[in-house]
């Protein structure tokens, strides 16, 4: 130790009068950093960087650039064996030399005490965060003064990716009104995942708030979400809601399926059926993003909150699986959703009840007023209202069920047809003429609502 001491002087000349007059004040992390340079060598930046993550406090301002500085003094001058011998001699007794170096760099703890349940939850969400992106969405403006056309920043959102070709599901909310939207936080451990892509439009369905982008991205960082079925889902089951708001990081919250089969009101103005209700936290960034079930499946996307003041309140609202399956396939196939239909044209739930009320009668059901010839509805049998010469209003037929399922709303009808794909048959039971006793049941095939303008 002597001679290490005297060639440590040697090198930086004559001590400093403070390090003279206090013998052992030298710096811990000094001494901690002696110790990480002789198991394994390191930079000066790296040993930097060590030093600010163990301040024992935070400085702002001057003080936080005079600390800085005083820490870079510090770990430099510590980070050569000169140094090392030099805080060995002059720490006595030199026994204490070991437990202090072994202090200095303790082996990184790991954590044994986690619960099965809670391994499960972490494992579930490591294997699912590289599927959940971060949106960010631009318009275009026109500066006032010099008259360039700038993109500005015009929301956020969350996705997860839906298959190995790029596509990107999200809300239509997210995308809606933007001229351009980046895709970042695609895969984990490649340095094409830290990368941010252009995405393009494929297709959107405003009324079911789903939208589908795609990304040129290469496909060791696309790595498809696991699907699975809303159908089967149970209130109390529990749930977990992954988001990636405002790029920062992923973010896990978990609860439970709190009810099914709830409506929520659409971005296109018509109710969305058959929504999740959970109570895990949908914060603001995290629309668009997977709502998962225990074995890390998608059962619904986040789409929408009740709360008065605009943040989680425990009532969250997911788009079914079932439905987001049947809408993203069809965007991915044709560009866009098609909408199955019957061909005819139906009264408003108001009308019918108008009707009701003077006719003296329930009517329950969904009223016929027009069947063009030439649909399937017409070709079916279905009768529209008439007038008589005289004016007397003609009541048409009556739908109550469709494929044996009870009927009692327009909605009802419009959803339970829009589920079935185009040309698929669907069986109509009706009273005709709005007939109690006069009940049929009719064939109709469904055709692609744009086939019908045309």
């Amino acid at each position: 130790a002597v001679l290490l001491f005297a060639s440590a002087r040697a090198l930086r000349g004559p001590a400093p009068p403070a390090l003279a007059r206090r013998r052992p004040c030298v710096p811990r992390h000094a001494v901690e950093s002696c110790q990480r340079d002789d198991e394994s060598p390191r930079s000066t930046a790296e040993a930097t960087t060590t030093s600010l993550d163990r301040r024992p406090r935070r400085r702002h301002g001057a003080a936080a650039s005079s600390a800085l500085e005083t820490s870079r003094r510090r770990v430099v001058w510590g980070s050569s064996p000169a140094c090392w011998a030099l805080a060995a001699s002059l720490l006595s007794p030199p026994g204490l030399v070991g437990p202090v170096a072994q202090a200095a760099s303790p082996a990184a703890p790991q954590n044994q005490n986690l619960r099965s349940v809670e391994q499960e939850t972490v494992a579930l969400f490591e294997r699912n965060t590289p599927s959940v992106v971060f949106i960010d969405t631009f318009v275009e403006q026109r500066d006032a003064l010099t008259m360039n056309v700038m993109e500005v920043p015009a929301g956020t959102g969350s996705g997860f990716v839906w298959d190995r070709e790029g596509h990107v599901v999200t809300n239509f909310h997210v995308i809606n009104q933007a001229q351009k939207a980046s895709v970042t936080g695609l895969g984990a451990g490649d340095e094409a995942s830290m990368a941010s892509y252009d995405a393009v439009l494929v297709g959107a369905e405003p009324e079911k708030d789903i939208a589908v982008l795609k990304v040129a991205a290469p496909g060791s960082v696309l790595r498809p979400v696991k699907v699975g079925s809303s159908s089967e889902l149970l209130v109390g089951q529990d749930v977990y809601a992954i988001g990636n708001p405002f790029g920062l990081d992923h973010t896990l919250t978990s609860g439970i399926v709190s009810a099914v089969g709830r409506e929520v009101q659409g971005i296109g103005g018509r109710p969305i059926k058959g929504c999740v209700q959970t109570d895990a936290a949908i914060n603001p960034g995290n629309s668009g993003g997977p709502l998962l079930d225990g074995d890390g499946r998608l059962i619904g996307v986040n789409t929408a909150i009740l709360s008065p003041s605009g943040t989680s309140a425990g009532i969250g609202f997911a788009i079914p699986v079932d439905t987001v399956r049947r809408i993203v396939n069809q965007i991915i196939r044709f560009g866009r959703v098609l909408r199955p239909s019957i061909g005819v044209s139906v009264a408003d739930d108001q009308v019918v009840r108008g009707l009701a009320a003077r006719v003296g009668k329930p009517l329950d059901g969904v009223l016929v007023m027009d069947a063009p010839p030439g649909t399937p509805g017409a070709d079916a049998g279905l009768v529209g209202c008439m007038r008589r010469r005289d004016g007397a209003l003609i009541l048409g037929d009556l739908i109550t069920h469709v494929n044996d399922k009870k009927v009692k709303t327009v909605e009802d009808l419009l959803n339970f047809i829009e589920e079935l794909e185009v040309g698929v048959e669907l069986t109509l039971t009706v009273f005709k003429g709005a007939v109690p006793n006069k009940e049929e049941k009719l064939t109709v095939k469904t055709v692609e609502r744009g086939q019908l303008a045309r």
